[in-house]
């Protein structure tokens, strides 16, 4: 309720605009002067029901005075933040107001606040904005995180990609009375699959209550979990009915490192190679960890640091760490190289259908024993339009 000082603070303003809008009324013509009118009467509606408001404020307070106590203005309710500190937040809630996950109940994470929510009994649909981590203290997932986003609702995404092979530019002079030359477009229509990832997980009922044991399964093993494979997939994905990474398109650029050349020498070598096949200027470079801590390692003839990145960038590129960029041979003698991929991070672009998901059921005898099962899921695929604007080394020359 408010206190007949703020009432009586109120009613003051309200006489100022009353005054004001007098003034301007008086020098109005036409619809103008309508409109002030109507503006006037307003505030003194205002007016009459703050006074007659005041009345009963001040009897409440003359009530409060002879019980011996003093009335006060009454205080601004302060804001409450309603906003999550973590993805768990966001999934369960806080913790003082968790009450237990129940059986069938789903929790879905949307990409980018574009989702499809399908009134389903016993869903919660919650926004999370990917590709950014499913837990804080988690590190991010290099080349995957640095790709863009988007939604869909095809199983198939049937696109056109960027074929220099097809492209044929006959633009020339055109002479009178002879046809013009006609060119051809470089596209070539191709399909890219929806691929579900998924993974269960045992637990016992009780830790269905457990708001602690909850968040370390939920957002650091179980999405985590998605996230990794994922990851993996749109680097080294070879599904002919699901996910193919973009070091699996036998349209990319390949290249290989030249005698004498340092890794930063290839770095802007390849990124030279996807400018001019693909007409873009690079804006990533994706290398493996132990690539990135021999360029962060390396030194002059005397011992110096060279310093070849800075601020997380190398010849203007952001360097992204990946652990996906190794590939280790088979036979009595394997052996393990890692890669470094150059590329515009917008010629590729993964995509949901399903996003990832948190269902709690039963699987076979689990009711007997007081278990139960948690599955996380998702389906997403990825689209590579040009493929050209990716360079890939397989062999940085590093070895451990």
């Amino acid at each position: 309720m408010k206190s007949s000082i703020q009432i009586r603070n109120e009613v003051k303003d309200l006489d100022e605009r009353i005054a004001k809008a007098s003034t301007e009324f008086a020098a109005a013509e036409g619809d103008a002067k309508d409109a002030l009118r109507d503006q006037i009467n307003d505030y003194k509606g205002q007016q009459r029901a703050l006074n007659d408001m005041l009345d009963d404020v001040l009897a409440e307070e003359d009530k409060v005075r002879r019980g011996g106590g003093v009335p006060l203005a009454a205080p601004a309710a302060e804001p409450k933040d309603k906003a999550p500190k973590s993805v768990l937040d966001c999934l369960m809630g806080t913790r003082d107001e968790f009450n237990g996950l129940k059986f069938h109940d789903t929790m879905t994470f949307n990409v980018k606040d574009a989702y499809t929510d399908f009134k389903l009994p016993g869903t919660q649909q919650l926004d999370y904005t990917l590709p950014r981590q499913t837990s804080d203290a988690l590190p991010n997932f290099g080349f995957l995180d640095s790709l863009p986003t988007g939604t869909t609702q095809a199983d198939v995404l049937t696109y056109f990609m960027k074929d220099d092979d097809l492209y044929k530019n006959a633009a020339a002079v055109w002479t009178p009375g002879k046809v013009k030359p006609s060119s051809a477009m470089g596209w070539k229509q191709t399909s890219a699959y929806i691929e579900t990832i998924a993974h269960l997980m045992p637990v016992l009922e009780p830790q269905l209550r457990d708001y602690g044991q909850l968040q370390s399964l939920i957002g650091t093993e179980l999405l985590f979990g998605l996230r990794m494979v994922l990851a993996d997939k749109v680097l080294t994905g070879n599904d002919d009915n699901g996910i193919q990474g973009v070091l699996k398109n036998s349209s990319i650029q390949t290249y290989t490192a030249k005698s004498g050349d340092t890794i930063a020498d290839s770095i802007y070598r390849m990124g030279t190679d996807v400018f001019i096949g693909s007409g873009y200027q690079p804006t990533h470079v994706a290398m493996h960890p132990y690539v990135a801590e021999s360029l962060a390692l390396e030194k002059d003839k005397q011992g110096r640091y060279m310093n070849v990145m800075v601020n997380g960038k190398l010849w203007a590129l952001n360097v992204v760490e990946d652990l996906h960029l190794a590939t280790t041979t088979s036979g009595d003698s394997p052996k393990t190289t890692y890669g470094i991929l150059t590329y515009w991070n917008q010629a590729a672009t993964v995509f949901t259908k399903e996003t990832d998901s948190i269902t709690v059921g039963l699987v076979g005898d689990q009711f007997a024993y007081n278990e139960a099962t948690i599955r996380a899921e998702g389906r997403h695929g990825l689209k590579v339009t040009y493929p050209k604007a990716f360079a890939y080394l397989a062999d940085s020359g590093i070895t451990r």
